[in-house]
């Protein structure tokens, strides 16, 4: 949940009724009931509920669910899974001469989808859902090397607040919806928290 907050600045105000420490992450398991998750969204609504646990069990893509206050039932979740992006989609927008390609292309981690339960909107759940999935693309990147974490906005609410934690556009048509955020980023706000935290201790 750290790194979000470096590299945006964003912060959980007191309108926002969801206290952090009532949120508990787990990875995805059989035991979490999926078919009775809502967030708005059918097509997050449908792979979760039919395809999600296949997709974690064959290490396709990895699944996290947030909890409130221990429930079984998630409160949201997020998807990723590795991907590989072409060098002719990301030049122009960020230096990419430092990475080593497969070909004309690049390794990222893919952020499938983030969902927070319908009702549950608007009170700090998907930044958490964030945090924790830059905490975890932080140690992909820092510990086997990645470019970027990748994503697909669906909707312009959705865009903003991608775009309020650093995410920006790339590829050659905009009307894919196609936002990344560079490892570089993500890892050097991992080092600045981890010197705060060191010169507090």
């Amino acid at each position: 949940m750290g790194l979000i907050l470096s590299i945006s600045g964003k912060t959980l105000t007191s309108s926002q009724k969801i206290d952090p420490s009532r949120i508990t992450f787990r990875r995805l398991c059989e035991s979490i009931d999926r078919g009775a998750f809502y967030c708005g969204e059918v097509l997050i609504e449908n792979w979760f509920g039919a395809f999600a646990f296949r997709d974690h069990s064959s290490l396709y893509s990895r699944v996290i669910t947030a909890h409130l206050d221990n429930n079984s039932d998630p409160v949201g979740f997020f998807a990723m899974t590795l991907n590989t992006e072409s060098e002719s989609e990301i030049s122009g927008h960020w230096s990419v001469k430092d990475y080593i390609f497969s070909g004309s292309s690049m390794i990222v981690v893919h952020l499938k989808y983030v969902a927070v339960r319908e009702g549950l909107h608007r009170q700090g759940i998907g930044t958490l859902l964030m945090g924790r999935a830059l905490d975890d693309f932080a140690m992909i990147a820092d510990r086997a090397g990645a470019y970027a974490i990748t994503l697909v906005y669906l909707s312009d609410d959705t865009r903003k607040f991608y775009e309020s934690l650093g995410f920006e556009y790339y590829g050659r048509r905009k009307k894919a919806r196609k936002m990344l955020l560079p490892a570089q980023s993500v890892l050097e706000a991992m080092m600045q928290e981890e010197a705060s935290s060191k010169a507090i201790a």
